[in-house]
């Protein structure tokens, strides 16, 4: 699924056979307006949601990754993006609107394992360049993307889980590479 309609060209199974390439809009997560996103509905409490990215982004505000969503207002990421000429893993928890980086660290890796695992009580988020060492980035409270959580006057949907990519501001000229997604439980 999307969020709203996707941007011609902003998606592609064909540009690097095997693989779901996806070029990142000037909208991020949480603005309401054309943003590179595709992902599935959470179905499980307790499910474990893995991707394996290959992205060298060149320009600040460039990045990708897996995220969990409930809105604008409500999402937990991690991935690469570049900023201030550096290329940085990171882990972003976005909370009744209100974004906070907890892990940034520089990566010179092309390919990441990026994880999110999903309990009752929480996402934690983890990657790793060899998937047999993991390390943790970050943690969020799973009440923050229920409904018990919801303050807005809108409409419930459910967690979803996805794969995107933003330019943070403008397009992104730099393509995200996703080479697998698996939901397990």
């Amino acid at each position: 699924m999307f969020v709203r309609n996707p941007t011609e060209g902003s998606c592609s199974l064909t540009e690097k056979p095997g693989f779901l390439t996806l070029y990142g809009q000037a909208g991020g997560l949480g603005d309401v307006s054309e943003i590179t996103f595709v992902g599935r509905r959470q179905q499980h409490i307790h499910a474990s949601f893995t991707t394996c990215l290959t992205f060298m982004p060149v320009a600040d505000g460039e990045e990708a990754g897996l995220c969990v969503r409930r809105d604008e207002d409500a999402h937990y990421e991690l991935g690469i993006r570049r900023s201030e000429g550096r290329n940085l893993i990171f882990a972003r928890l976005t909370v009744r609107g209100e974004s906070e980086i907890v892990y940034a660290g520089e990566t010179e890796a092309e390919q990441l394992l990026l994880r999110i695992e999903s309990t009752e009580k929480e996402y934690r988020l983890t990657c790793s360049e060899d998937g047999q060492n993991w390390t943790a980035l970050g943690s969020g409270l799973a009440r923050a993307l229920s409904p018990e959580d919801f303050v807005h006057k809108m409409c419930f949907t459910g967690a979803v889980v996805g794969l995107y990519a933003t330019g943070s501001g403008k397009a992104s000229s730099t393509p995200a590479h996703f080479n697998w997604f698996e939901y397990s439980v």
